[in-house]
């Protein structure tokens, strides 16, 4: 009987709640304009305590979300979410737990292709040679990286996350290892990885004269390249069958337009109308396009051996680019057809150096180096 009215008892007090358009506690008459009215003159309002830690494992906190972290600050602090970031009731950033040096704030994103950088600042009193380690997530994802700073030498840390897939919405959280606490600063902004649109020739170039019809010259003498200043171009072992497969090695005075010795005549220009002398820059969003220069090499690869040497590691060409191994001619002598690719940059790295990018017969990677101007390489122009 007495299980029977109590619960009779609960059911009432649940319809009365459910049923009236305000709850009035310590009071019969709540404020019209709101939902719950608590009064007291020897009684408080006390909300959810919990320390930072358990504050930042909430998932998904709610837009007004309110508790007490007891650990925060110096004496505690009453703190609401507002949707991006715990503030305290005055709209100032939330604090911290007293003592914990080196709090990431500030958190800022920039997208790049398939990756993005993510840079923050440091929070911290010490006058003190500190390394202090963190670790940037992505969200969704949970794309991770480590980055040490080292503190006061340096303010601020960054860091870039790559593997991120493109056309996904990203915010990013940096959190500290600190006391025995994690230390996670608030969202970054929201950023979105894209690729970058670019038509490639289909083949290596195979030309022999400047865009304007001016001829460049083929030198068939390897030895007699070391002491070339101008652009010169040929086969690979000179045989024609090979130009008709990897197309023509050039040198980089060729790639340059650099047709005479002359420094007040204007340089030519090799690719064809319509393309360009892929750049660094170009390069580089080709590999970022494919996931990165230590992937992407298997992506622009043509697949199989029917050119390249077995086993043509990781080569899948999504990306139809069909890098071929047309091999080199350096110092003097040809090398590595069917094992290698190497292609122009038309960034210099010096007076005497300009970058290439390499495939290789056992790797995926598209590998960034520089080499003498006097080598010859292959050369792919890409749409303007």
């Amino acid at each position: 009987m007495k299980i029977s009215k109590l619960f009779l008892a609960i059911s009432l007090i649940a319809i009365s709640f459910a049923t009236q358009a305000q709850v009035g506690i310590g009071t019969n008459s709540p404020v019209a304009s709101a939902k719950l009215d608590v009064s007291s003159t020897n009684q408080g309002f006390l909300p959810p305590r919990m320390t930072y830690a358990q504050k930042m494992a909430i998932n998904n906190p709610a837009v007004g979300l309110i508790l007490w972290c007891t650990n925060c600050g110096t004496k505690g602090e009453m703190q609401v979410y507002n949707g991006s970031a715990w503030t305290n009731f005055s709209g100032s950033a939330a604090t911290t737990p007293a003592g914990v040096d080196g709090s990431p704030t500030n958190v800022v994103a920039v997208a790049g292709i398939g990756k993005a950088t993510i840079s923050f600042d440091i929070s911290s009193t010490s006058n003190n040679f500190v390394p202090y380690e963190y670790t940037v997530t992505s969200i969704p994802g949970d794309i991770t990286g480590n980055v040490t700073v080292f503190y006061p030498m340096e303010a601020n840390g960054s860091i870039t996350l790559t593997g991120l897939t493109n056309g996904t919405n990203y915010t990013f959280k940096v959190s500290l290892q600190s006391q025995g606490l994690t230390i996670a600063s608030a969202s970054s902004n929201s950023v979105t990885p894209n690729t970058v649109n670019q038509t490639w020739q289909a083949s290596n170039l195979d030309v022999t004269t400047y865009r304007d019809g001016t001829p460049i010259p083929q030198v068939s003498n390897p030895s007699d390249w070391a002491g070339l200043t101008t652009g010169a171009w040929c086969y690979y072992n000179n045989d024609p069958a090979n130009g008709a497969i990897y197309g023509k090695l050039y040198n980089w005075y060729a790639v340059a337009g650099i047709h005479d010795n002359d420094p007040s005549t204007p340089n030519k220009i090799l690719a064809p109308t319509g393309y360009h002398i892929p750049n660094q820059q170009d390069w580089n969003n080709l590999a970022d396009n494919y996931g990165g220069a230590n992937v992407a090499g298997g992506k622009i690869k043509e697949v199989g051996t029917t050119h390249w040497n077995s086993p043509n590691t990781n080569a899948t060409n999504e990306s139809g680019f069909t890098g071929l191994p047309g091999g080199m001619l350096y110092n003097g002598q040809f090398y590595n057809i069917e094992k290698v690719g190497n292609w122009w940059s038309s960034d210099a790295y010096n007076n005497s150096y300009s970058k290439f990018r390499q495939l290789n017969f056992d790797n995926g990677v598209l590998i960034n180096s520089n080499t003498a101007n006097i080598s010859g390489f292959s050369v792919r122009c890409i749409q303007d």
